[in-house]
């Protein structure tokens, strides 16, 4: 990535004598450095999620899901094989592995939702991520982190806003042109 982008900021500072002086500085950000910054602050809020429940005597990977709250709520991409009466264990960026449960599943979304179970001995402290609040918006950069055992970065744009809803102006599904790799 080898875009830059300039910001100039303008100070205004009043000196001892009453006269107003201003300052320019331009601040050149190369696009590479925002992506590293993005990555960073992701990545240790982010979980490798297993099942418990062996099979052949492995336990399977489920996916990767995101820590978005202090009370340890974890989101997943939704699979076909959730098993709710199953417990799970999340590896975070951090180091840090804590025992899920399955708190649901929303099919429409495509979500999975799971709840770091307390242990005295454990206390989650990992930090959780920070959502954002604004929509996405067409063209926009997008940043993927996926892969089983180590961190895979994707980066792509926002190509389709799929809505609907009653008004028509919500969100279902975003499209990038970001491929995955199986």
């Amino acid at each position: 990535i080898n875009r830059v982008v300039e910001k100039t900021i303008e100070q205004v500072a009043i000196e001892g004598g009453g006269k107003e002086t201003v300052r320019e500085v331009t601040v050149v950000v190369k696009e590479e450095d925002l992506v590293l910054e993005a990555i960073s602050n992701i990545t240790n809020s982010t979980a490798r999620i297993t099942d418990n429940a062996l099979v052949d005597g492995v336990n399977q990977f489920y996916g990767i899901g995101v820590l978005v709250n202090k009370d340890g709520t974890v989101i997943s991409t939704r699979r076909d094989f959730i098993n709710p009466a199953s417990t799970y264990t999340a590896h975070f960026g951090d180091g840090a592995t804590h025992q899920l449960r399955v708190l649901g599943s929303d099919v429409e979304s495509a979500l999975a939702f799971f709840a770091v179970i307390k242990e005295q001995n454990n206390p989650l402290k990992t930090t959780p991520t920070t959502l954002g609040s604004a929509e996405p918006q067409l063209g926009q950069s997008i940043i993927t982190l996926d892969g089983r055992e180590k961190n895979t970065v994707s980066i792509g744009r926002v190509v389709a806003l799929n809505k609907g809803g009653v008004d028509g102006k919500e969100i279902l599904s975003i499209e990038t042109d970001i491929t995955i790799p199986a």
